[in-house]
């Protein structure tokens, strides 16, 4: 390895590394940012307002002890206010992130479609049974379009959810906002799409750029090994004659289209011996290739 080659790969290991190591302190500050914001998000100070007031909760500052403003006996049911919480964010519009509000939101549209559609005008029964068709044709491809793309991502807002309670909680309690999860600032995560693995990331505004990158590395080392098949301009033409064969075209077939873009390749005499005993390394050549690449193609696609 040449000597510049070595300056500019250890430069880019080194602002990885640095990336890397900053990447923690980034994290917690949004962290913290976001815990002393919750309680001022939307709909939030009212409801905690109503919270306080039905389980007669005193208002307290940071520093302060609770229980100094108790009266004589006076327990509270901190259980039931974290249930009280957690079932008052879920009616809250605002408080989800909007990257996991769209899937929260094709989950709930689907909970509002009737069984059947409803005519408010007379109809033909050849109309009736076409619409009806039409419209149970949606709601199957809805419900598969739900189950692949927005069902995976609604742990991850039952988890904001109960976890947006448990802060909360925690203020009511204590009178600070504490640090919400990391993971509502950055997810990245391993989760199913159409029967296959795939990692995605989700960000926010508040998230850095290099933490997603240094985070989708580890998930898809993790996910799918460090290891991956690497692809050439040659795999890219293996692939195209593979896709002929798969069609239904035969090796003789394929090995003249190559003759045919590869005509220097070729003695110009397509009778003579040597032109014949090219064409027949060219076909053993094509067969072992065609079949390394499905393998490769089938380890790429996870078959």
């Amino acid at each position: 390895m040449k000597a510049s080659e070595r300056l500019r790969q250890n430069s880019k290991v080194s602002r990885r590394a640095r990336n890397k190591a900053r990447i923690p302190a980034i994290r917690q500050r949004a962290s913290k940012v976001l815990g002393k914001l919750l309680p001022a998000l939307p709909g939030v100070p009212e409801m905690l307002v109503e919270i306080r007031t039905q389980f007669n909760i005193p208002l307290i500052d940071q520093g302060e002890d609770i229980e100094d403003r108790l009266v004589p006996g006076q327990v509270i049911d901190w259980a039931g206010v974290r249930r009280e919480l957690e079932e008052r964010l879920h009616a809250l519009p605002d408080v989800l992130p909007r990257e996991l509000l769209i899937f929260q939101k094709l989950i709930d549209f689907r909970s509002r479609l009737e069984g059947e559609p409803r005519f408010s005008e007379p109809i033909t029964p050849k109309l009736r049974e076409d619409v009806l068709a039409l419209y149970r044709a949606f709601v199957q491809l809805y419900d598969f379009s739900i189950d692949n793309l927005a069902r995976p991502w609604q742990k991850a807002a039952e988890g904001f959810y109960a976890a947006a309670a448990d802060n909360l909680c925690d203020f009511l309690r204590y009178g600070v906002g504490k640090p919400v999860p990391q993971d509502w600032i950055t997810q990245v995560r391993t989760m199913p799409l159409f029967g296959e693995k795939m990692v995605v990331a989700m960000a926010s505004n508040l998230s850095d750029p290099d933490e997603v990158v240094e985070e989708f590395r580890e998930e898809f080392a993790r996910t799918f090994g460090k290891r991956r098949p690497k692809l050439t301009i040659t795999n890219v033409e293996i692939a195209e004659y593979l896709g002929m064969r798969h069609r239904g075209m035969s090796l003789t077939d394929i090995a003249s289209t190559y003759i045919e873009r590869h005509r220097s390749e070729f003695p110009a005499n397509q009778q003579s011996e040597r032109f014949k005993s090219k064409r027949r390394t060219l076909e053993d050549t094509l067969k072992h290739s065609l079949k390394s690449t499905q393998k490769r193609m089938d380890t790429l696609l996870g078959d």
